[in-house]
């Protein structure tokens, strides 16, 4: 397993920051800091294992794509996210044209996906503002596309990563 040794970091992370002896060699907010980023560690790592899992479990399978209310499923992505947008007090905006139904033939999953990893970006993003909070998630009819789009008020993406962005 490819994971295994950052697995393995997080656990002897966290076991040597447990140890009692580390109370005196880091101060309080250090050491709360350090917990903290092995959390942050954690939950990173069981998305990467969610998302391997969906891409092993699609392999080899047929991309069907099916009909489906774009809306639904942005709002649905929204509501299995809300926990961690309410506990960094972000305000969530909903624009959608109309609010009538948005049909697209796509795969659900990789869409399901992308605004999962879209939104956690922008969480992650946020966390840094000290003031307001906001993602807002858009929902646009295009002649004959759809556009969605997810943009928050935190600090921006440097040029260097914006023009790396879909490598």
């Amino acid at each position: 397993n490819e994971l295994w040794p950052f697995a393995q970091m997080i656990m002897v992370n966290k076991d040597l920051l447990n140890k009692p002896e580390m109370s005196g060699v880091l101060d309080k907010d250090s050491l709360s800091f350090a917990n903290d980023t092995i959390k942050q560690c954690e939950i990173s790592l069981k998305k990467i294992e969610e998302m391997r899992n969906t891409i092993k479990k699609n392999f080899g399978q047929s991309q069907d794509k099916a009909k489906v209310n774009i809306i639904d499923l942005v709002n649905k992505k929204i509501s299995e996210l809300m926990h961690e947008f309410n506990k960094e007090k972000i305000e969530i905006i909903k624009n959608y044209e109309n609010n009538e139904p948005v049909y697209l033939s796509v795969n659900q999953e990789q869409i399901k996906i992308a605004i999962e990893n879209i939104s956690l970006n922008a969480l992650q993003a946020l966390r840094q503002n000290k003031n307001e909070k906001r993602i807002e998630f858009s929902i646009f009819k295009k002649s004959d596309s759809v556009l969605i789009e997810i943009k928050d008020n935190g600090p921006g993406m440097e040029k260097s990563v914006c023009s790396r962005i879909f490598e």
